[in-house]
């Protein structure tokens, strides 16, 4: 199920951060229907920064992703990205066993305006190409369907 609560609690939260008193927002995004297209999806941060990094003051994600590399099956596999103001690193982290619930959680901290905010949640969301589809490569290792 897709839950987009701003604290991924799933309900309201009373608590209060400090960047709330300074003007800054969180917006978060979580969903766990069907991994991400790495490269897709980097895309995509990469066209959200260009438009919206001097906002982001940090954001941070643990992404379910299928990563491709040249003559190896894709791998499901746990990306950590963390960034601030524009700039962002990633690494492969470790492996998704079969007891681990796989999902990916995405958080956005600075003075977000409603307009990123809802590009934030939407481009998620809408973009069916940045989810994994078994039909495009082949595989029947991974889920087809994209989060409603």
């Amino acid at each position: 199920a897709m839950d987009l609560d701003a604290h991924f609690t799933g309900g309201v939260s009373n608590h209060v951060h400090k960047h709330d008193q300074l003007g800054f927002r969180s917006v978060g995004v979580q969903f766990d229907e069907v991994p991400l297209d790495w490269n897709a999806f980097e895309r995509w941060l990469g066209r959200l920064i260009g438009d919206y990094g001097p906002v982001l003051c940090r954001f941070k994600a643990v992404l379910w992703c299928v990563v491709i590399a040249p003559n190896f099956p894709p791998q499901h596999q746990r990306i950590v990205v963390q960034g601030c103001y524009g700039h962002y690193e990633w690494d492969e982290s470790t492996t998704w066993s079969v007891h681990d619930k796989k999902q990916s959680r995405l958080v956005f901290i600075g003075p977000i305006d409603t307009k990123a905010e809802a590009r934030m949640r939407e481009g998620l969301r809408s973009n069916k190409s940045m989810f994994w589809r078994e039909d495009v490569v082949g595989t029947a290792a991974v889920q087809t369907t994209a989060p409603k």
